[in-house]
């Protein structure tokens, strides 16, 4: 009889799962330990930036710093090779209490199980005039 361990291998997309948590929690110190120290990640439109010092400043400063509250719900996520690719709608509470929904998808690259890449693919202009107006 062969024993198996009780620890199964955790899959990209459970990574990926456990980030976006992170992310929702604005717990950008515990996030930067799921990337590389090389990682690349492009918001939208913005220049690429690479390093986690530089991603997490991107993220502090998104639009995400700008909402009281930013929750996730991933609709659909899939993982072919290297890649976990999240369709998703991203809920902001502003501080007036306004709640507003945008829809999103994130590519993911990993390496091992660290992110090496991460391109986030939204359209952020209804929560600058929401929530900012």
């Amino acid at each position: 009889m062969e024993l198996r361990s009780s620890m199964a291998a955790i899959t990209q997309t459970e990574i990926i799962r456990s980030l976006i948590g992170l992310f929702e929690a604005m717990d950008v110190e515990s996030a930067m330990t799921y990337f590389t120290e090389d990682a690349l990640c492009r918001f939208g439109n913005h220049p690429p930036t690479v390093g986690k010092a530089a991603i997490a400043s991107v993220i502090e400063a998104s639009q995400l710093s700008r909402s009281a509250r930013t929750s996730f719900e991933i609709n659909e996520i899939w993982e072919i090779d290297d890649a976990v690719i999240c369709q998703m709608e991203t809920t902001h509470m502003c501080d007036r209490g306004k709640a507003i929904a945008i829809p999103c998808a994130i590519v993911f690259r990993m390496e091992d199980d660290l992110v090496r890449e991460m391109r986030i693919y939204i359209d952020a202009s209804p929560l600058n005039r929401k929530c900012e107006g």
